[in-house]
Protein backbone atom coordinates (compact mmCIF):
# COMPACT_ATOMS: atom_id res chain seq x y z
CA UNK A 1 0.00 0.00 0.00
CA UNK A 2 2.84 2.38 0.86
CA UNK A 3 4.48 1.72 -2.50
CA UNK A 4 1.23 2.49 -4.35
CA UNK A 5 0.87 5.82 -2.50
CA UNK A 6 4.44 6.83 -3.41
CA UNK A 7 3.82 5.94 -7.05
CA UNK A 8 0.59 7.96 -7.11
CA UNK A 9 2.38 10.93 -5.53
CA UNK A 10 5.16 10.80 -8.16
CA UNK A 11 2.65 10.57 -10.99
CA UNK A 12 0.71 13.53 -9.55
CA UNK A 13 3.88 15.61 -9.21
CA UNK A 14 5.02 14.77 -12.75
CA UNK A 15 1.66 15.60 -14.33
CA UNK A 16 1.53 18.85 -12.34
CA UNK A 17 4.95 19.91 -13.64
CA UNK A 18 3.98 18.89 -17.19
CA UNK A 19 0.76 20.88 -16.91
CA UNK A 20 2.66 23.94 -15.68
CA UNK A 21 5.12 23.61 -18.58
CA UNK A 22 2.28 23.25 -21.08
CA UNK A 23 0.51 26.35 -19.74
CA UNK A 24 3.73 28.39 -19.96
CA UNK A 25 4.27 27.18 -23.54
CA UNK A 26 0.70 28.15 -24.51
CA UNK A 27 1.08 31.58 -22.93
CA UNK A 28 4.29 32.23 -24.88
CA UNK A 29 3.27 30.74 -28.22
CA UNK A 30 -0.31 32.01 -28.61
CA UNK A 31 -1.35 35.48 -29.67
CA UNK A 32 -0.18 37.84 -32.38
CA UNK A 33 3.46 37.75 -33.48
CA UNK A 34 4.75 40.57 -35.66
CA UNK A 35 7.42 40.07 -38.29
CA UNK A 36 8.81 43.55 -39.06
CA UNK A 37 11.21 44.73 -41.77
CA UNK A 38 12.38 48.33 -42.29
CA UNK A 39 14.38 49.44 -45.33
CA UNK A 40 15.70 52.99 -45.87
CA UNK A 41 16.73 54.62 -49.12
CA UNK A 42 13.95 53.15 -51.25
CA UNK A 43 12.97 55.04 -54.43
CA UNK A 44 9.78 54.98 -56.46
CA UNK A 45 9.97 53.47 -59.94
CA UNK A 46 8.93 55.19 -62.13
CA UNK A 47 9.79 58.33 -60.15
CA UNK A 48 7.38 61.16 -59.68
CA UNK A 49 8.02 64.03 -62.10
CA UNK A 50 11.35 65.61 -61.18
CA UNK A 51 11.47 63.89 -57.80
CA UNK A 52 14.53 62.21 -56.31
CA UNK A 53 12.82 61.47 -53.00
CA UNK A 54 13.88 58.48 -50.93
CA UNK A 55 11.58 56.59 -48.59
CA UNK A 56 11.67 54.40 -45.50
CA UNK A 57 9.54 51.31 -46.09
CA UNK A 58 8.12 49.46 -43.10
CA UNK A 59 6.54 46.03 -43.65
CA UNK A 60 4.61 44.45 -40.77
CA UNK A 61 3.23 40.88 -40.99
CA UNK A 62 1.16 39.10 -38.37
CA UNK A 63 2.59 35.57 -38.25
CA UNK A 64 0.87 34.65 -34.97
CA UNK A 65 -2.46 32.99 -34.40
CA UNK A 66 -4.56 35.96 -33.22
CA UNK A 67 -5.39 39.37 -34.75
CA UNK A 68 -4.01 42.59 -33.33
CA UNK A 69 -4.33 46.33 -33.92
CA UNK A 70 -1.32 48.45 -34.85
CA UNK A 71 -1.60 51.67 -32.87
CA UNK A 72 1.43 53.69 -34.11
CA UNK A 73 4.96 53.68 -35.52
CA UNK A 74 8.00 55.34 -33.94
CA UNK A 75 11.73 55.91 -34.51
CA UNK A 76 14.37 55.31 -31.82
CA UNK A 77 18.09 55.97 -31.54
CA UNK A 78 20.35 54.39 -28.91
CA UNK A 79 23.78 55.23 -27.56
CA UNK A 80 25.89 54.18 -24.64
CA UNK A 81 26.37 50.77 -23.09
CA UNK A 82 22.89 50.42 -21.63
CA UNK A 83 21.16 51.68 -24.74
CA UNK A 84 22.99 49.30 -27.04
CA UNK A 85 22.25 46.15 -25.04
CA UNK A 86 18.90 46.93 -23.41
CA UNK A 87 16.94 48.35 -26.30
CA UNK A 88 13.61 49.69 -25.22
CA UNK A 89 11.62 52.75 -26.14
CA UNK A 90 12.19 54.01 -22.61
CA UNK A 91 16.00 54.17 -22.72
CA UNK A 92 16.45 55.59 -26.22
CA UNK A 93 18.21 58.95 -26.48
CA UNK A 94 16.17 59.90 -29.53
CA UNK A 95 12.48 59.15 -30.06
CA UNK A 96 10.06 60.33 -32.73
CA UNK A 97 6.52 59.31 -33.61
CA UNK A 98 5.81 58.80 -37.31
CA UNK A 99 2.62 60.67 -38.20
CA UNK A 100 2.82 61.34 -41.96
CA UNK A 101 3.15 58.28 -44.14
CA UNK A 102 1.63 56.56 -47.13
CA UNK A 103 -0.27 53.38 -46.28
CA UNK A 104 -3.03 52.24 -43.93
CA UNK A 105 -3.45 54.84 -41.22
CA UNK A 106 -3.31 53.86 -37.55
CA UNK A 107 -5.10 52.34 -35.80
CA UNK A 108 -5.35 49.48 -38.27
CA UNK A 109 -6.43 45.91 -37.62
CA UNK A 110 -3.97 43.24 -38.66
CA UNK A 111 -5.54 39.80 -39.05
CA UNK A 112 -3.60 36.54 -38.99
CA UNK A 113 -1.40 36.33 -42.09
CA UNK A 114 -2.12 39.91 -43.12
CA UNK A 115 0.55 42.44 -44.08
CA UNK A 116 0.75 46.24 -43.85
CA UNK A 117 3.18 48.36 -45.92
CA UNK A 118 4.04 51.92 -44.91
CA UNK A 119 6.21 54.42 -46.81
CA UNK A 120 7.74 57.39 -44.94
CA UNK A 121 9.46 60.19 -46.85
CA UNK A 122 13.07 60.71 -45.75
CA UNK A 123 14.47 64.17 -45.06
CA UNK A 124 17.92 65.49 -44.05
CA UNK A 125 17.24 65.06 -40.32
CA UNK A 126 16.23 61.44 -40.89
CA UNK A 127 19.42 60.83 -42.89
CA UNK A 128 21.53 62.23 -40.02
CA UNK A 129 19.74 60.02 -37.49
CA UNK A 130 20.19 57.03 -39.79
CA UNK A 131 23.98 57.50 -39.82
CA UNK A 132 23.99 57.27 -36.00
CA UNK A 133 21.88 54.08 -36.00
CA UNK A 134 18.10 54.06 -36.06
CA UNK A 135 15.39 51.59 -35.08
CA UNK A 136 11.69 51.42 -35.96
CA UNK A 137 9.17 50.67 -33.23
CA UNK A 138 5.77 49.18 -33.99
CA UNK A 139 3.19 49.48 -31.22
CA UNK A 140 0.25 47.09 -31.19
CA UNK A 141 -2.67 46.32 -28.92
CA UNK A 142 -1.25 43.11 -27.41
CA UNK A 143 2.30 44.43 -26.96
CA UNK A 144 3.91 45.82 -23.84
CA UNK A 145 5.76 48.67 -25.52
CA UNK A 146 7.19 48.95 -28.99
CA UNK A 147 8.52 45.97 -30.89
CA UNK A 148 11.84 47.26 -32.26
CA UNK A 149 13.72 46.38 -35.43
CA UNK A 150 16.87 47.99 -36.86
CA UNK A 151 16.49 49.89 -40.12
CA UNK A 152 18.34 48.22 -42.98
CA UNK A 153 19.91 50.72 -45.33
CA UNK A 154 20.04 48.69 -48.52
CA UNK A 155 21.44 51.41 -50.75
CA UNK A 156 24.89 51.45 -49.15
CA UNK A 157 25.33 47.69 -49.21
CA UNK A 158 24.12 47.51 -52.81
CA UNK A 159 26.64 50.20 -53.84
CA UNK A 160 29.48 48.31 -52.17
CA UNK A 161 28.50 45.09 -53.97
CA UNK A 162 28.26 46.93 -57.31
CA UNK A 163 31.75 48.39 -56.84
CA UNK A 164 33.16 44.94 -56.04
CA UNK A 165 31.51 43.33 -59.04
CA UNK A 166 32.69 46.05 -61.46
CA UNK A 167 36.26 45.87 -60.13
CA UNK A 168 36.36 42.08 -60.56
CA UNK A 169 34.83 42.22 -64.04
CA UNK A 170 37.68 44.34 -65.39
Amino acid sequence: MDRFTDLAAWIGAATGVCSLGWNIYLKISTGPKLNIHAHAGMVLVPPLTGSDTRYLRIVVRNVGNAPTTITNYSLHGFRGFRGRFRKSEFNSHRTAVITRYVGKQCPTKLDVGEEVNVMVEQDSKFDQWLKEGLWVGVHHSFGHGAQLVRIFEGGKKAKAKDQQSTSTDR
